[in-house]
């Protein structure tokens, strides 16, 4: 099944799907099916309230180049997050009243390939360069691949002339075939990143900043994202060697901590606190379930470790987190995935928290912890797609 009928499917399933009149419906059997079963009616109108509000704000950051606001390094990264932002609450490129938004933001995106496949809008430093274009490149770069696989899989390519992205009207825009070789270089990007040799024999099968960085080549972090980007692309219609990934889940089993019962960013011999945040919780588990191991036992127990660290506060991190808005979006994505009791008990807590921390004008701006670096952008449309998971619109985060 290609993607534009996944999201199709979805929307005869009866889950709130934004029209292109801005316009939604919905069923209770379609709520319970994606997941909202578990918010009491009022707390469902808040997070449907929340998320409109949120890209709102998200629209008002738009920029006369396309892109969303945000520290040059983080680009196109953070302009990527943004456009799944809006396509987690069912908004199409050229379609609704985010249509030419999301059209701008896109080719904006594609303008920030390098001629090697990078996407990254600065040219890296030639050596690492902590939060600068060295150390975000390979964020940006799976980030963005992510996106535009997900653009790319709701494109009617069996009928490109009714195509209603990339009309032509913004620079860099292009038609579904333009934007399969975009894709396809960025693809050969992460594969010729991803055999590099390893200092270590078990980071094999990983990815990691651009230039060398500490003693590990490998971390949890940046594999999850590039799993996504590849992922996402097999979905699509990509050619991703099978083995390639089995490798890619061989480390990202390796990262599991089972003293600890949960994932960790990198395999170290002496572990510091910071090296077990909640992100690299939902990290692991969503990896996993984007594999086909939705249910494994490290998995179930790593998110039994979530539900003992619930977010009840969101504006601050809790000790031994540096990056608290990450961690909100992959331990959302992560518990949504393991479904049942974890989501039940995960969610509402998760939604009464996050949902009284919206500012009056939509934006999510925590008081603490590092995610602030990357700006208000940044900080809403992970909130947003923490938020989100319930739709089932992106068929990456289907369950």
């Amino acid at each position: 099944m290609n993607r534009a009928r996944l999201m199709l499917t979805s929307a005869i399933c009866g889950i709130t799907v934004v029209l292109a009149s801005g316009s939604s419906a919905s069923t209770a059997a379609g709520a319970e099916m994606g997941g909202f079963g578990v918010l009491t009616p009022r707390q469902r109108n808040r997070v449907e309230a929340a998320v409109d509000k949120g890209l709102k704000f998200l629209a008002s950051q738009q920029q006369r180049d396309g892109s969303f606001r945000a520290p040059a390094a983080g680009q196109p990264g953070v302009t990527s997050l943004c456009v799944l932002a809006f396509l987690s609450r069912g908004h199409l490129p050229g379609q609704g009243p985010y249509g030419e938004t999301l059209e701008r933001a896109i080719a904006f995106c594609r303008s920030a390939q390098r001629p090697d496949g990078l996407f990254s809008q600065n040219k890296p430093e030639s050596t690492h360069r902590y939060l600068l274009a060295s150390h975000a490149a390979t964020y940006n770069h799976a980030i963005t691949g992510l996106m535009l696989t997900e653009v790319y899989g709701m494109l009617p390519n069996d009928q490109p002339q009714q195509a209603v992205a990339f009309q032509g009207r913004f620079p860099a825009a292009a038609g579904p075939a333009d934007l399969r070789v975009t894709i396809e270089r960025a693809i050969q990007f992460s594969m010729l990143c991803h055999p590099q040799p390893k200092r270590f024999p078990n980071e094999r099968g990983s990815w990691r900043y651009l230039r060398r960085y500490g003693l590990n080549d490998a971390d949890l972090s940046i594999t999850s994202w590039q799993v996504m980007f590849l992922r996402s692309a097999r979905n699509a219609g990509f050619d991703i060697p099978a083995r390639d990934i089995e490798l890619a889940v061989k480390y990202i089993k390796s990262c599991y901590d089972a003293k600890n019962t949960t994932f960790v960013y990198e395999i170290v011999e002496e572990e510091p606190e910071f090296n077990r945040p909640r992100a690299m919780a939902g990290a692991g588990i969503l990896a996993l379930s984007l594999a086909g191991q939705h249910h494994t036992e490290m998995a179930q127990k790593t998110g039994d470790w979530l539900l003992q660290r619930p977010f009840t506060q969101y504006d601050r991190p809790i000790r031994g987190e540096n990056w608290h808005v990450y961690s909100a979006f992959y331990s959302s994505q992560a518990m949504f995935q393991l479904g049942g009791e974890y989501w039940e008990n995960y969610f509402p807590t998760f939604v009464d928290t996050v949902t009284a921390h919206q500012s009056r004008d939509g934006a999510w701006r925590p008081a603490g912890g590092l995610d602030r670096r990357y700006g208000e952008a940044y900080t809403t449309a992970m909130t947003v797609l923490a938020l989100t998971p319930p739709y089932q619109l992106l068929p990456i985060f289907q369950r």
